[in-house]
């Protein structure tokens, strides 16, 4: 006898979107994973230059993505939240949320807090409804949530108490949880990759191709190092390129830096921002992934190049070490430029005796959909009969 589907309302704080297609791509996988076994609704709201909206469905996942203006003014922070709240009642409309022919949900699902949880929370004083809570903020690793004011503390710590059920990405993730909230209950489920089709691979280019991923917001990706190290190495060879792809405040000081050492546009390249697959197609054509983040509680590009078959240079951050083994790849401090620039040189030269196959197959193995799908349907279940 087949589990029946149940509807899961998902509010994430991040999701790929018409300004930043990498933005929270890894809750967007999760969510396909979700609707393997469930019917499943996004509900995600963000400021723009522009109010209006965007409905889209793909293989069953309903995702529903609302834009209103940015305030900057004094009152700012008050009227874009109502601006965000009326997002909400729009949505609301838009699928009869609870109406008999329309969409009812079993379970809240916020996935990072804080505005997520609130809705759900206000919508529980009218709708007895559960939520369960997934988490992935670096915040938790780097310390930064011990900085917030003792107030918002507070809630967070209730939005884990409160919960049904609670996910995190990582081991790392989850202890770091269990010591801020008091939580022992908490299931780990991986980010998700696509299956890549390997014989696309393009592995004949003249130089060595070496590509970063990432938010160009260097306090956390330090991106600067890899420029730097790249700079270092092209000094005695120049059979190399760097491919940045991303975007973020930092990327103007990014290609200062660049120009400065020069090495932009002749060995380090800005692609910009490209959708996730935009990215597996530079993954395709490149040798090497290097990931110099400072926090990372899992490292969704890691797992990805792994699918794409190219190793990867990571830094001991939290959740890298999880994933890279040294059958995949090469594991550094953080915030060590000579270790950078010495793995950046093995890698250059031992890249191709890494097995593609193997890599793939390693990912596939440890970062399906179908497994996550099911640990999400044990999540619900678990959230349900509680």
């Amino acid at each position: 006898m087949s589990t029946p589907r149940l509807n899961i309302l998902l509010l994430p704080r991040w999701y790929p979107n018409a300004t930043d297609p990498q933005l929270g791509v890894f809750i967007q996988k999760h969510a396909r994973a979700m609707a393997l076994n469930n019917n499943v609704v996004v509900f995600y709201a963000q400021p723009g230059k522009l109010s209006y909206q965007e409905e889209t469905t793909v293989d069953g996942l309903r995702e529903f993505r609302y834009y209103y203006r940015v305030n900057t003014g004094i009152f700012g922070p008050v009227i874009n939240a109502w601006r965000y709240f009326r997002c909400w009642q729009k949505f609301k409309k838009d699928v009869s949320l609870y109406s008999t022919n329309g969409f009812r949900p079993d379970l809240f699902h916020p996935y990072i807090f804080l505005r997520t949880v609130l809705l759900v929370w206000y919508e529980q004083l009218f709708h007895d409804i559960p939520y369960v809570y997934s988490e992935q903020w670096s915040g938790f690793l780097s310390g930064k949530i011990s900085a917030y004011p003792s107030i918002k503390i507070r809630l967070i710590r209730r939005i884990f108490r409160r919960a049904r059920a609670i996910s995190a990405v990582s081991s790392v993730l989850a202890d770091r949880i269990r010591s801020f909230s008091s939580c022992r209950d908490i299931q780990i489920i991986r980010n998700t990759v696509e299956v890549a089709d390997l014989t696309s691979r393009k592995t004949d280019h003249e130089k060595t191709r070496i590509l970063v991923v990432a938010d160009l917001l260097d306090e956390i990706k330090n991106i600067s190092d890899v420029i730097r190290a790249i700079s270092d190495v092209a000094a005695t060879n120049d059979s190399i390129e760097l491919r940045i792809v991303g975007g973020g405040p930092d990327e103007c000081q990014l290609k200062e830096l660049a120009a400065s050492l020069g090495v932009l546009d002749r060995i380090v390249f800005f692609d910009g921002k490209l959708d996730n697959q935009g990215v597996y197609r530079q993954l395709l054509r490149s040798d090497f992934l290097v990931m110099n983040s400072r926090h990372e509680t899992f490292s969704l590009i890691c797992a990805e190049a792994l699918s794409c078959g190219i190793p990867v240079i990571a830094t001991r951050c939290g959740g890298p070490e999880e994933i890279v083994t040294e059958e995949c790849g090469i594991l550094i401090p953080t915030d060590n430029l000579h270790a950078l620039t010495d793995a950046i040189r093995t890698m250059i030269s031992s890249h191709r005796q890494y097995s593609a196959k193997k890599l793939a197959d390693y990912a596939a193995a440890r970062f399906s959909i179908s497994g996550a799908a099911e640990e999400f349907s044990a999540l619900y279940k678990k959230a349900i009969s509680s």
